[in-house]
């Protein structure tokens, strides 16, 4: 099975691009509100770059594109010189580039958490379950920056744990390191934020390198310091330069907690603002849970995900083996950030889509947990249930096939906060009636838009 497991992951990203096409084929083809935000960017970025003088004189005036990085902007004029710039097609070229690389990276989290003994079937399995997350599937086919964000997080994770692998071996862990700093700046590349999935496991990983070398060579690690420095600097000053760094601290201060402290202090009223932030950081933590049980997961499998964390935090191996420890830490790192960041930092507006970076994880996790399974019977059990129901989700949420199951096994769950945007409780289907993301339907729609609908749809407005 080891040498036939490239085909198979390889195979499994031909059919989630044919199912891609199929969905993209059925669709009208509209892109919502962010999405149409990005798309316009690879528009006017195609123009500046190949259209006449006036065109170019226009894309190179503007900043307000200067908000996220531009490499997947660029990818996309790349890929859309094969495709054309038609969404349906131009998102159909970019999932033959994502699917492989997202599915590949989730084998190898896979295969890196596993045992030792059934790292093939920890990676097969991670990356079958990958492709079934809605918060993933669902995102390939409207173009939003989040999913090449995901794609390179997790690379760098693979060379992260690689390089755990290696200190732990006595291995040199330079190309490890090579493919975790590269995959590390296409992700700033794509958006800022991946600073937030990254900081964490950059840190354990180094942590022991660091404190290792300290003992034998303190200079060297000096210099290494002095490098990291350099390399900050350098992307400092590269923020700053254009103009970027401008719109990070914006948006620091507008939609972070922190940030809104300085308006607090401006108005004389920084003695209520511990107050909002504790009201607000509880309403937002349900609104997490609520759009992530139903966005990013659907609910079967984010039980599947909730067990199989419990276990990998407090299972024995965790403890009592050294690579298994410091891979645990690794992804508590990846996990506690973005989690903390969203639900007690950020300010205002939450989406599902902040956190797709993080769903990999959740599929290596799922993985580990059934390879770790001793007896043969019921790991295969187990793994066979889980795929089924996978497929069967994804086929529910892409293309609501019988509809009728859709609404069976339901329950209703009281919630902990009452907001604006989602209900005090929440109504769980083993497959929802009634799911969106990023306000459209998942199954593929047409129809004639009136023009006063259509201005309308580009404005962000979020549906429970």
């Amino acid at each position: 099975m080891r040498r036939a497991a490239p085909l198979l992951v390889g195979l499994l990203a031909v059919l989630h691009v044919a199912a891609n096409g199929l969905w993209l084929r059925a669709d009208e083809g509209i892109q919502f509100t962010d999405a149409a935000y990005h798309y316009t960017q690879v528009v006017e970025l195609r123009a500046g770059l190949f259209g006449d003088a006036g065109e170019r004189a226009v894309w190179a005036a503007r900043d307000d594109h200067q908000r996220y990085g531009e490499l997947w902007y660029y990818v996309a004029v790349g890929v859309g010189a094969a495709t054309g710039l038609e969404p349906a097609r131009l998102l159909l070229g970019l999932s033959i580039l994502l699917w492989p690389l997202l599915l590949f990276a989730a084998f190898r989290l896979g295969a890196e958490l596993a045992p030792p003994q059934r790292r093939t079937l920890g990676g097969l399995l991670s990356a079958a379950l990958a492709g079934a997350l809605p918060g993933l599937f669902n995102y390939t086919r409207v173009f939003v920056l989040d999913i090449p964000l995901a794609v390179a997080v997790a690379w760098s994770i693979v060379g992260l744990l690689r390089v755990l692998r290696a200190e732990q071996e006595g291995r040199s862990s330079r190309w490890a390191w090579a493919l975790a700093g590269a995959a590390a700046l296409a992700g700033l590349a794509v958006k800022v934020n991946a600073v937030a999935f990254l900081a964490g496991p950059f840190l354990v990983a180094a942590r022991p390198v660091w404190r290792r070398r300290w003992a034998s060579d303190r200079r060297a690690v000096l210099r290494s310091l002095g490098l990291v420095g350099l390399g900050a600097a350098g992307i400092g000053a590269w923020l700053a330069w254009s103009h970027r760094l401008d719109a990070v601290l914006q948006t620091a201060r507008e939609a972070t907690w922190p940030g809104k402290a300085l308006d607090y202090a401006a108005a004389g009223s920084l003695g209520a603002w511990p107050g909002d932030w504790a009201r607000a950081a509880w309403g937002q933590s349900w609104e997490v849970a609520y759009f992530t049980t139903l966005q990013s997961f659907s609910p079967p499998l984010l039980l599947a995900t909730a067990a199989a964390g419990l276990w990998f935090f407090a299972r024995r191996r965790g403890c009592q083996d050294p690579l298994a420890h410091a891979q645990r830490a690794l992804v508590f790192g990846w996990l506690i950030v973005p989690l903390l960041g969203v639900t007690i930092v950020l300010r205002g507006l939450y989406d599902e889509r902040y956190l797709l970076p993080l769903l990999p994880s959740a599929a290596a996790v799922i993985a580990c947990a059934v390879a770790e399974i001793p007896r043969r019977l019921p790991r295969w059990a187990l793994a066979g249930a889980l795929l089924a129901g996978a497929a069967l989700n994804f086929l529910w949420i892409s293309f609501d096939l019988l509809p009728t199951t859709r609404p069976l096994l339901c329950a209703t769950v009281p919630g902990w906060a009452a907001t604006d945007r989602v209900d005090r409780s929440l109504w769980l289907c083993a497959g929802y009636p009634d799911y969106q993301f990023l306000d459209r339907p998942t199954e593929p729609t047409w129809g004639d838009w009136p023009l006063s609908e259509m201005d309308q749809s580009l404005f962000p407005t979020r549906n429970a």
